[in-house]
Order: structure tokens, then sequence, then C-alpha cells
């Protein structure tokens, strides 16, 4: 009972040998490179050592040893640069050497004597203030992307050096302020608007970009008047539900620049001037009404030959088998074996359908020109086909198929036993659902569809006018 239990921990010697020689082997490989003097390399290995085996005690001592005097090299370098007032080869000497040290630091702790930090801090006040200037200059000249470059090197070395961070978002935010600003004042407002807003995702009070992102906004935003659908009293249904599910669909756009009129607002105007909408507007007459309502654009539309079939639920007998299981037993072989056979039966199948189907003619005026913007015809049909089938017990051996005669056997007979036969009939025997969609459930649906593309063929234009 006890034999896994052995395995298992022979199992861990063995890996834990395996880890111990790798790591041994990478100390020995340190040990002949820091003999020929190659120290940083021999580090290398010795770190890498410990990755395999972190309590190898002998390759955390040489470690120790040969990082430090890897450290003092750069620390050398440094003071060097430093003294000839090189000052950017002594602030990234310095930054390499700090990078070193904490690399280190997961195994051994290395030491850097207090004053460098002093001489650190001079060489980087004297880079930084070059940097900055020459920052300031590349400004001044609009070269931006060149500016940019610099105040990020100089944030990566000092993330609070002066006022570099705000400096950064200026170059950052004034070329594309600038290119807002262009295409404001060439009407492009959609445009300028998303320009606007990556400004204020820079700066959120740079400049007047707030202002003149509103404005554009204002300038460009697409406001729709849309007129209830008219029909005869035999489409009033889908008409009814057209208009309100496009009301809707152009909200659910979640585009700042379409905008459709409340209804409310929409009924008073029109009943308060008495206009007769008893069809799809002309333009002249939808310019009209859409200055009416204080909109650039009017969509109108009718429905027409809205059209409802229906196929009662009916039930049918269908002739199938019932698979009947035998269990028979192989003496040769010592074990029992499924023998099947298959008698006739009879189970019911109900089938039933319904279908709406109607004629939208929709399309979109300009309140100013009077130019058909849009103009769009729609035949959309939903049917919902209900199929299920019913029998007494359970339907797990029920078969498909065909028999002449229930009792008397035919050449015509026949058992469907493939796997897509039984799971198509098996489906039939789970279908749940012992009723259709309403008449007003499939008007909806055709509604919601063709408001659907409705709201995208506005959104395609709206997107095309720049």
């Amino acid at each position: 009972m006890r034999k896994p239990f052995y395995t298992f921990l022979n199992l861990l010697f063995i890996a834990t040998l395996v880890a111990c020689t790798t790591s041994s082997s990478l100390y020995k490989k340190g040990n002949q490179l820091a003999a020929a003097g190659m120290n940083k390399e021999a580090a290398d290995f010795f770190y890498n050592s410990l990755n395999r085996n972190a309590n190898n005690v002998d390759s955390r001592i040489a470690l120790k040893g040969i990082a430090q005097k890897v450290l003092e090299s750069d620390l050398q370098k440094f003071y060097q640069a430093h003294g000839a007032d090189q000052y950017k080869e002594a602030v990234y000497s310095y930054r390499s050497a700090i990078a070193y040290k904490e690399r280190m630091s997961r195994f051994v702790e290395l030491d850097i004597p207090p004053y460098y930090e002093d001489y650190y801090k001079e060489s980087k006040n004297v880079y930084l203030e070059e940097r900055y200037v020459e920052a300031k200059k590349l400004i001044k000249e609009e070269k931006f992307d060149a500016a940019n470059e610099v105040l990020e090197e100089i944030l990566k070395i000092d993330k609070n050096y002066k006022d570099a961070a705000d400096l950064e978002k200026y170059s950052d935010a004034e070329p594309l302020y600038r290119k807002a600003m262009d295409d404001y004042d060439a009407k492009k407002y959609r445009t300028s608007y998303y320009e606007f807003e990556r400004v204020l995702n820079i700066s959120a009070n740079y400049k007047d970009a707030s202002y003149y992102k509103g404005e554009a906004l204002k300038k460009g935003r697409l406001t729709i008047a849309v007129l209830p659908i008219t029909g005869s009293a035999a489409d009033k249904a889908s008409a009814e539900i057209l208009f309100t599910t496009v009301m809707q669909k152009l909200l659910a756009l979640n585009n700042p620049f379409i905008v459709a009129i409340d209804r409310k607002n929409t009924d008073l105007i029109i009943n308060e001037q008495k206009l007769g909408l008893s069809g799809v507007l002309d333009q002249n007459t939808a310019a009209e009404t859409g200055k009416l309502l204080g909109a650039k654009a009017v969509l109108s539309g009718s429905a027409s030959g809205t059209n409802y079939k229906e196929i009662p639920l009916k039930k049918t007998e269908e002739r199938g088998y019932k698979r009947i299981t035998t269990k028979k037993y192989d003496a040769a072989n010592k074990r029992y074996y499924n023998v099947y056979s298959y008698r006739k039966i009879t189970y019911n199948k109900v089938v039933g359908s319904r279908t709406v189907s109607a004629n939208f003619q929709i399309q979109l005026v300009s309140s100013e020109t009077g130019q058909v913007l849009m103009s769009k015809n729609y035949h959309p049909v939903a049917t919902d086909r209900l199929e299920y089938a019913l029998v007494n017990g359970p339907y797990q051996e029920i078969y498909s198929g065909y028999w002449k005669n229930k009792i008397i056997p035919s050449t015509q007979d026949v058992i469907e036993k493939s796997s897509s036969a039984k799971r198509n009939l098996n489906k039939l025997f789970t279908e749940k659902r012992r009723t259709m969609k309403t008449k007003t459930q499939l008007t909806k649906d055709i509604g919601v569809d063709v408001a659907a593309k409705i709201a995208r063929e506005i959104q395609s234009y709206e997107k095309s006018r720049e």
C-alpha cells in the first residue's frame, strides 16, 4: 500500500538531484569564466545557477564577490564620464549600474558608496537641463514630434522634472488641436469633433478644445424628424411597430451625430400645422416639414401589403419502430451481448406555421436642399414553423421509418437507423415549445428587422458626409 509514496519520494529526489546537478555545472562554468577574467559572464552563470537552485551556497558566495566587481567596474565608467563632463554617458552609466544592482538583489545585496549618488545628481541636472532647453527650442520651431522624443527621455530619467510632463502633453496635443481647428474651419465637423476629443484625452482643459468640440457636434449633428409610418387599416400595426422601433434603433446606435426628434414634439407640430401625411412625402413637402420641426432631415415611410398566413397546428399519425433489446449469453467467450429487434408502432407528429409579410417604402430627405438622401424598399417576411412529436412512454428507443402493414412484413418496410435520422427524431420528441408566435410577435419581428436595416443605412450615410 505504501509503494506509491516511496515512488513519489524517489521521483522528488531525482528531480532535486537533476536541479542540483544543473546548478552545480553552472557554478563550475562560472568559476572557469572568473578565472579567465570574464567577470560579467561569470556573474551571469552564478546567477543562473541560483535560478536553478537558490540554496546553492557556493554560487551565492561566488555571485556576491564577482557581481560586486562588475558593479564597481560600471561605477568606475560613470565616475570617469562625470569627471570628463560627459554628462549623458555619466547618467546612463549610473542608471545601468543601478539596474544591475537591482537585478542581483534577488540573491545578493551589492554596495554602492553613497557619494556616487551626489555625483549622479550633478550629472543628471546638467544633462536634463540641456535636454529641456533643446525640447523648448523644438517646440518653438513647431517640431513637435522631435520635442516629444526629448521630453519622453527627460521624464524617463526624472518623471517630476520641471514642467516636462506639461510640455509633453502640449507637444502631443498642439498638432492635433491645430488639425482639429483646420477641419472645423473647413466645416468638417464630424472629423474635427473626434480630433478635439483626442486632444481632450491628452489634456482635459486644453485651450478651448472643449468649446469647439461642442460646437462641432452642434453644427455637424444630423437631426432627424422621424414621421409616423403611414398605411391602411390592414397595415396599421406593422406601420406603428416600425415607427417605434426605428426610434429605438437610432438611439441604440449611440452615435452623437444622429439625433431623432422626440415623437411628442413631432406629433405636436404636425397637429398644429395640420399637415396631412398620407404617405411617403415628396421632396418639397418633406423639406418644409423638416424646417417646421427644426430638423436637418425627415425620415418618412409607408407600409403596404401586410399579409398574414397561418397553417394551424395539425396532429398526424406517423409510422415508426420501437427497438427491443434482448441480452444473450455467449458461453464460448463467457460474456453477455445485446440483440436488437424492432416492433412496429405509431407516434404523433404536430406541425403548423404562421407567416407575416409586408412592404415598406422609406425615404430620408434633406430639409435644407430637398434632396433625397436615402430611398429604400423593404419586403420583410417572418415565419414561425413549429414541429414536435409525441409518443406514449420513453422516446429513446423510438425510430422513424415506414411499414405497410403492422402485422404482415413487406419489402417496403424501412427502419431509419442512421444516427442523423435518430437525432432529428429525438429533436422532435424533446421540443418543449407547444405554441407558435402570435401575429403580433411576428409583426414585431419584421419591424425590428427593417428598423435595424434603416438605422444602419442612416449610420452609413452619416459617416459618409465628410
